[in-house]
């Protein structure tokens, strides 16, 4: 029964790896700081621990099939394991941003990775969805890639070579939303719900379903969560959730907006 609670969310194993992920995370941000580190320097970093974590899913994630005789035919990758997830898409992400030339589309992609690729790793290593073991492959990559990703989120503004500001916030809220609403098409395409099995008019069995939940937008992220739940129906879970998400990232650009309103008042001032 101990060990059974320490391999669960919040259990002993999980703030362990908290820890770990904490010094990762404050090491890495003290020394690409020290020796002022491009941000292309570390979005190539972050392409490779990207990449490798992908590498370890998909050996993870394949699993055989065989025909009637029991002959294994061919593999198969579980739909949960696509890079679909506000993380996991971060993948896709840091590959075009380190392939694109450096301008105001990088720019761009740079300044919506900054929140999304921070938040998103800060909630996923808060509300681990793996069973946490230290003989697990699949744990470690949760929580190295996850601790890799809020790194290089902080950094893109530490860097200062990306612009983050007032308009980045509306571009990136704007894509948040966009992104969300097509998870939702995502999630009705790859899911599979269970049906009855007939045989001769009769009902012997159902099927079992195999659902996707990518950007939580057909399932809330944990059970029993104050506001994000299905009690009030799925209409008001997507409002409640996308408000969540917004007061989020509003929170993350909060010093821009200060800095951006000090201008604001300088030019303003200096027109007089």
């Amino acid at each position: 029964m101990f060990l059974a609670a320490a391999n669960k969310f919040l259990g002993i194993n999980h703030f362990i790896f908290l820890g770990i992920c904490l010094v990762l995370i404050v090491a890495s941000l003290i020394l690409m700081k020290k020796f002022k580190v491009k941000l292309n320097t570390a979005l190539t970093i972050m392409v490779v621990i990207a990449i490798l974590s992908e590498l370890i899913k998909i050996t993870e994630y394949i699993v055989p099939y065989s025909n009637d005789a029991g002959e294994i035919i061919g593999v198969y990758f579980k739909k949960t394991g696509l890079p679909f997830h506000l993380c996991s898409i971060q993948v896709i992400f840091v590959i075009i941003a380190r392939i694109m030339k450096d301008g105001p589309a990088k720019q761009k992609l740079l300044a919506f990775i900054y929140p999304t690729g921070f938040l998103g790793a800060l909630l996923a290593l808060m509300m681990v969805t793996v069973t946490v073991e230290f003989n697990s492959i699949l744990t470690w990559q949760f929580f190295i890639y996850h601790a890799a990703l809020l790194t290089f989120g902080l950094y893109i503004p530490m860097s200062k070579e990306v612009t983050i500001n007032t308009k980045s916030f509306f571009n990136t809220s704007l894509y948040l939303v966009v992104l969300f609403i097509i998870s939702i098409y995502i999630n009705g395409l790859i899911s599979v719900p269970s049906q009855d099995v007939i045989i001769d008019g009769e009902v012997v069995g159902v099927t079992e379903g195999i659902y996707t939940y990518f950007f939580y937008s057909t399932v809330p992220p944990l059970k029993d969560l104050p506001i994000l739940n299905l009690e009030n129906g799925w209409t008001m879970y997507i409002v409640s959730i996308l408000i969540v998400g917004i007061v989020a990232v509003t929170l993350t650009h909060l010093p821009f907006f200060i800095k951006d309103y000090k201008k604001y008042r300088i030019s303003k001032e200096n027109r007089k």
